[in-house]
This record gives C-alpha cells, structure tokens and sequence, in this order.
C-alpha cells in the first residue's frame, strides 16, 4: 500500500479499497498499491478507507506494508494493522514509540534520506516539489530510527529508488560506490544498532516480514541454504558484504 502524494490537491474522498483490492488479488502479481498525488507531509487517506483495505488484504492472507509519511499517517497505519511500515519519512522521533507494537517490523530506507538531498534532485532537473519533499523526508529521519533501536522495536533493511549512475545500476541500487543495502546496514548500525542486529534486519527479520521466514533468512534444517561467502567478517566491518566471493543458492554454488 503506497500512503504518498507525489503531487498537489486536495485529500479525496473515501473510496472502495476493498473491491479494489479484491479484484488485484486474483492475478498473479501479490504486490498492490494505492497511491494518492500530494506533498509528502500532507494527511493521505482517510482511517476508515485504510482499515477496510488492510482487513481485505488480510483476509486474503497478504501482508501489508504502509508507506507512512508524517506522525499523523504512522500512528494511524500502525492502529489500522499494518505488518510492516515503510519509510516513515517525514516523522519526528517523538512518534518511534507507535513502532512498538506486536508484529510490526520498521523498514527505514536511511540510504534514501542520506541520498536524495535537494541537490540530488536539482541536479537531475527534477521537479522543486521533489526537492521540497526530499528536504521534509530527512528532518527527524534518522533521529528516529535511533530512538526505536533504543526502544528496541523490530527492523528490517531495504532501500528504495536511489539516483541512478548508469546502466549497471539496475537491479542492485547504489549510494555512491557502495551497494545500496550495504550502505543502509552501515546507516544501522551507526545509528545504534548492534552488529548481529544489523546482519539479522538484512535477512530474517527481512525474510519474516515479507512472509518467507519459515523457509528463508537464516540457516536452519529445513530452509533454503540460500548464502554469500566473503573474506572478512561483517560483524566487525559490515562493509565485508560488499564483495561476495561465492553466491549459493539452494545449497548449490551460483557464483
């Protein structure tokens, strides 16, 4: 679920998101989204429109992720049950507290925030409401992704559309030289979380949240033997992920 207005107007009425996604969850795809146009801090569905569409989703056995922008939309996406919440660009730290609850996993993409920065969007002749939004994203980002280490509420790591640098950068995003994701796990662990912490937001906890925790994200009997091989211990440096000597999939070598 997409809760991000990328445009100006007004906040629309309630509409039928239960039909909506009644009718998406019969194809294949198991990814559905509800955007809305608007500044990122403004309000962006209405409560009873958000419960009816996470209820529906539920029932069909989906979990839901929230792209939650401002405390107001947080707190309303954890009330209304949301399994993972995205982002929560745009929030202050005071509402890390929201994050706490049972079942919720906390997905930062700090590499976005640490990215995207006026001039990242200026220079790429990006509109200035993108630059604006990009400004109001950062202001209390970081600060509370490390009040909710402090509170110790579950996270996982991802990151999202950063700036392109040229064709080889599809599929595995960068910040700069360094691997995206790489680069979020450094952001974590700057901000207060531990070293094993870290590791585990980047694969169980990732794997739990998305719904493949019983056959994925760590290496147990019975789960895939899905694992990378490097030289040097990402306990002490995590920066070792960013180059993998061997890639095993299923338990046999794939790289």
């Amino acid at each position: 679920m997409v809760a991000h207005r990328s445009g100006g107007g007004q906040l629309p009425p309630p509409g039928p998101a239960p039909g909506l996604l009644r009718r998406r969850s019969d194809q294949a795809d198991d990814h559905r989204g509800i955007p809305y146009p608007g500044p990122i801090t403004a309000p962006t569905t209405h409560r009873d429109e958000l419960e009816a569409a996470i209820a529906e989703a539920h029932a069909w056995g989906r979990p839901v992720a929230v792209h939650a922008m401002g405390d107001e939309l947080l707190r309303m996406a954890v009330e209304c049950g949301a399994d993972t919440i995205e982002h929560a660009f745009a929030c202050t730290p005071a509402a890390a507290d929201v994050l706490l609850r049972d079942g919720l996993t906390f997905c930062p993409n700090l590499v976005v925030t640490e990215t995207w920065d006026r001039d990242a969007v200026c220079c790429r002749g990006l509109p200035e409401w993108m630059a604006e939004n990009a400004v109001a994203a950062r202001s209390g980002h970081h600060e509370l992704f490390a009040r909710a280490v402090e509170l110790g509420v579950a996270v996982c790591a991802g990151v999202d559309n950063l700036p392109r640098t040229g064709p080889h950068d599809y599929g595995i995003e960068h910040a700069g030289q360094v691997i995206g994701l790489v680069r979020e796990l450094q952001l974590m662990r700057s901000l207060g979380l531990g070293a094993e912490e870290t590791l585990r937001a980047a694969t169980l906890n990732a794997a739990v949240a998305t719904g493949v925790g019983a056959r994925s994200g760590s290496l147990e009997p019975g789960k895939a033997a899905d694992f990378i091989v490097v030289d040097e211990d990402p306990l002490h440096d995590v920066a070792a992920l960013q180059s993998a000597q061997q890639v095993w999939l299923a338990g046999r070598r794939a790289h």
